[in-house]
């Protein structure tokens, strides 16, 4: 594993590893190629509405670090909220 990704998961075990996204439907990564961090204002051509894989507005088929997936809802402006993060945790010391 690179030094940047055992970085990235050092402050992912416990409670937040029930958050960090690792795996999603295809659907899902067209919207977080343009999330923002919460409070930052959201691009322009992002929609507050996104429709899932399974026709459902804006929840997505997501799996966890911690083991778990869920069909989970999402605002596509953004990459976390108290329910998923696609982040690492503030504060978390990269590399380089």
């Amino acid at each position: 594993m690179t030094l940047g990704g055992k970085a990235l998961l050092k402050d992912k075990v416990g409670g937040p590893a029930s958050r960090f996204v690792i795996f999603s439907e295809s659907a899902f990564n067209t919207y977080a190629y343009n999330m923002v961090a919460p409070g930052q204002a959201p691009l322009a051509n992002v929609p507050r509405v996104a429709e899932g894989y399974h026709g459902k507005n804006n929840r997505f088929s997501l799996g966890f670090l911690d083991g778990h997936a869920s069909a989970t809802i999402i605002d596509p402006r953004y990459s976390s909220s108290t329910e998923y993060s696609i982040w690492a945790e503030p504060n978390t010391k990269l590399p380089g």
